[in-house]
């Protein structure tokens, strides 16, 4: 029963969608504006400052007060991962917005960067490898300008980074789903915004670049 309970009370968590409640409140439909999107860019875009930080506190958070509640009912780790799962299912797919949501990209971040912190602190993950992660991260954006594409290219090195050294096989699973999951959210984006062409003529500039300082 208290397995039930954490997973509902995850999926209706998920399901309040900060920024569609701040539009109705000033006559918006937002997802007629914008990037369309009930999530934090269109809301800090088209409704302000406050509303879009709210929404990306909420968003931001709404996972890992899921898992937290789980692990309040003393349920095990798989119960309290899938909790987290749930209130990211309900934000894709919320109950009071007729299942019409968003990406779940904030409420997946929020609890990626908290698992993240938990491998670090387990040993994991080094601070040394996510300290490789970052400077590609750098400099995938140094050529591109895309954070997109930064989350294209890290998402599977921190998967392979989390496999080869994770001791707990339950969270580098956990790991791996989380940033599979926003992998193939950025690489849809990508696709959509033709951001892939991007990298030709970075490559292209490098090789002109090391050309002329020869």
């Amino acid at each position: 029963m208290r397995e039930v309970l954490a997973v509902c009370i995850g999926y209706l968590l998920g399901s309040v969608l900060p920024a569609e409640l701040f539009a109705r409140v000033r006559g918006i439909d937002i997802r007629a504006v914008g990037t369309r999107n009930p999530g934090t860019t269109n809301a800090l875009q088209q409704l302000g400052t406050v509303p879009g930080l709210i929404t990306m506190a909420y968003d931001g958070s709404v996972g890992l007060v899921s898992m937290y509640i789980a692990s309040v009912l003393g349920l095990p780790l798989g119960w309290t991962y899938l909790a987290g799962v749930a209130a990211i299912v309900g934000h894709v797919l919320p109950v009071f917005s007729r299942f019409r949501g968003g990406q779940g990209m904030a409420a997946t971040t929020g609890i990626l960067l908290y698992e993240i912190g938990v491998a670090l602190t387990e040993g994991s993950l080094s601070i040394a490898g996510m300290g490789l992660l970052a400077l590609i991260g750098l400099a995938v954006f140094g050529l591109t300008r895309s954070a997109t594409l930064v989350g294209v290219v890290t998402a599977p090195l921190l998967v392979v980074e989390i496999v080869l050294g994770a001791a707990d096989w339950r969270l580098a699973a956990f790991i791996a789903a989380l940033a599979g999951f926003i992998w193939a959210i950025q690489v849809g984006i990508a696709r959509h915004d033709q951001l892939f062409r991007l990298v030709a003529p970075a490559q292209l500039d490098l090789a002109r670049s090391r050309h002329r300082t020869r």
